[in-house]
This record gives C-alpha cells, sequence and structure tokens, in this order.
C-alpha cells in the first residue's frame, strides 16, 4: 500500500485521480476539499478530516479507526462495509450516506445531521453515541445498537426492523411512525421517548 502526503492527496483528487488502497494514516486533511474522490481499500486510520468535504466520496472497505471526520460534508458517500470503530462523527452532515455492514463501534455521532435516507443496514453500532442524532427516514434494518448511547435521537419514519436495541439508553428519542418489527429492547431505557404510532409487533 502506496504511503503519501497532504500535497500528494490534494494533487491526486484535484486531478480526478483514484486514492484507492492508499496509506493516509495520521495525515492533516482538515476542511480539505475531497468531494467524489476514491478512497476504497484505504488506511485511513487516525487521519483528520475534520471538516473536509467528502460528499459522494468512496470509502467502502476502508480502515477509518480513530479518524476525526466531525463537522465533515459526507452527503451520499458510500462507507459500506468499512471499519470506522472509534471514529468522531459529532455534527456531520450524512444525507443519504451508505454505512450498510460498515463497524461504527464505539463512535461518536452526537448531533450528527442523518436525515434525507442515511443507511445503516447491518452496521455493528455498539456502544456509539447518537445523543441527539437525527435519523428521520433512516434505514438501520438487522442494524446492531446494543448499549448505544441515543438520548433525544430522532427516528421518526426510519426502519428499525431486525435492529438489536438491547441495554440502548433511548431516553426522550423520538420513534413516531418507526418501523420497528423484530426490534429487540431487552433493558433499554426508554424514559419520556415518543412511541407515537411506531411498529412494534414481532
Amino acid at each position: 500500500m502506496a504511503e503519501i502526503n497532504e500535497q500528494e492527496v490534494l494533487h491526486i483528487a484535484n486531478g480526478g485521480g483514484s486514492l484507492s488502497e492508499k496509506d493516509l494514516t495520521g495525515l492533516n486533511l482538515h476542511r480539505a476539499p475531497l468531494a467524489g474522490s476514491d478512497f476504497s481499500g484505504s488506511d485511513v486510520r487516525g487521519t483528520n478530516l475534520r471538516g473536509a468535504n467528502l460528499s459522494g466520496a468512496d470509502f467502502s472497505n476502508a480502515k477509518l479507526t480513530e479518524a476525526n471526520l466531525s463537522e465533515a460534508n459526507l452527503r451520499q458517500a458510500n462507507m459500506s462495509s468499512s471499519d470506522m470503530s472509534d471514529v468522531f462523527l459529532i455534527e456531520a452532515r450524512l444525507f443519504a450516506t451508505d454505512f450498510t455492514n460498515a463497524n461504527l463501534t464505539g463512535s461518536n455521532m452526537r448531533g450528527a445531521h442523518m436525515t434525507g435516507g442515511v443507511c445503516l443496514d447491518g452496521a455493528s453500532l455498539v456502544g456509539v453515541n447518537m445523543r441527539g442524532a437525527n435519523l428521520e427516514k433512516g434505514t438501520l434494518r438487522n442494524a446492531d445498537l446494543t448499549v448505544a448511547i441515543m438520548n433525544r435521537v430522532n427516528m421518526t419514519d426510519a426502519d428499525l426492523s431486525g435492529a438489536d436495541l438491547s441495554a440502548a439508553t433511548l431516553n426522550g428519542g423520538i420513534f413516531t411512525r418507526a418501523n420497528m418489527k423484530s426490534v429487540k429492547l431487552r433493558d433499554a431505557i426508554l424514559d419520556a421517548s415518543n412511541l407515537e404510532n411506531a411498529r412494534l409487533d414481532s
């Protein structure tokens, strides 16, 4: 895997080249313009991408452990099957982002904006911090959200069918009209949560 520096990353991205299978570990790409870039299969562990424009970027099968993506624009980005454990996504813009089968264990998604059909189907979100996140109309089918912190999360019209919310903290959450068919809620804390018209059948 080829190791490159910040200047090379920007040069390749601006020229429409591929950053697939590259070693970008620990680089500082704060607020970098990287929309539509191909990072598939790359090693992005510990990289600072805070506030970067990554709309439409491809991070499928990439390693992003402990990367900082807070406030980044990931609109319609492909994060499927990526390792995003312990990633920072605080207040990131995740409109229609695809996290299918991604590993987000222990990540911090506090206040993230995930409206517009974000997909977390089959994702591992064990212990994730989603406090105050907006996932209206998102899909989390068969996602693992055990012991997740989801106070005041907005799941209006979301599809959580088959998800595991065991021991999750959901205080003040909004689940209006959410599809919660076959959802596991053992030991979950739902104080002051709104489940109006939610589908809860097994």
